[in-house]
């Protein structure tokens, strides 16, 4: 059984605990520990739609699980590509990036080096003014915390992103950021 446990922001004390299924924060409140869930777990518990639910019946359980871990390790991997690009490194098609799955480092396949150059484009074409990246956030009050990819201002405007590899929206993700956008904005 995968578990990880790592310490995500120092300053606030906030621990990510990850198991197979689950994601986990923890933090320090008055000498006590409290947890709480991840927005992203949480919203893996969101209705994705009839469209998810006809691929499902089309795959089949099994075949869809192991489908969903492959797009997560692809998707691990491009995050990982693309956060290294936001602290200033170069990326090539031979660099190599973890797979958490076995804890290998491996290089980028195609389609995950495309992506990334999707995000080198999107970058370039839109110029985000970077306020913050890979940022932790915990809701006392809602009881949730989760990790922000990317504040930044487009145009004036103030955004938060998180970087989604998958070929559907889901209004889950809706939910995910509203959530982080009500734990910045308080």
């Amino acid at each position: 059984m995968r578990y990880e446990r790592k310490i995500v922001d120092e300053k606030k004390g906030i621990v990510q605990i990850t198991t197979e299924d689950e994601r986990w924060y923890s933090k320090e409140v008055n000498g006590k520990t409290i947890y709480v869930p991840s927005v992203t777990w949480i919203c893996d518990h969101y209705p994705k739609g009839i469209g998810f639910y006809k691929w499902l019946a089309n795959n089949g359980w099994d075949e869809a699980e192991a489908l969903k871990a492959s797009a997560a390790e692809r998707g691990s991997k491009i995050h990982q590509a693309v956060e290294e690009l936001m602290n200033g490194m170069v990326i090539k098609m031979d660099s190599k990036f973890i797979n958490r799955e076995s804890g290998n480092m491996e290089e980028l396949t195609t389609v995950e080096y495309e992506a990334v150059m999707s995000f080198v484009s999107w970058f370039e074409k839109t110029k985000p003014e970077v306020i913050n990246k890979e940022f932790n956030i915990f809701s006392d009050d809602n009881s949730y915390a989760g990790t922000v990819d990317l504040a930044c201002k487009i145009n004036g405007e103030e955004w938060i992103i998180d970087f989604k590899t998958g070929q559907s929206i889901w209004p889950s993700y809706e939910l995910q950021l509203a959530a982080y956008k009500h734990a910045i904005m308080g």
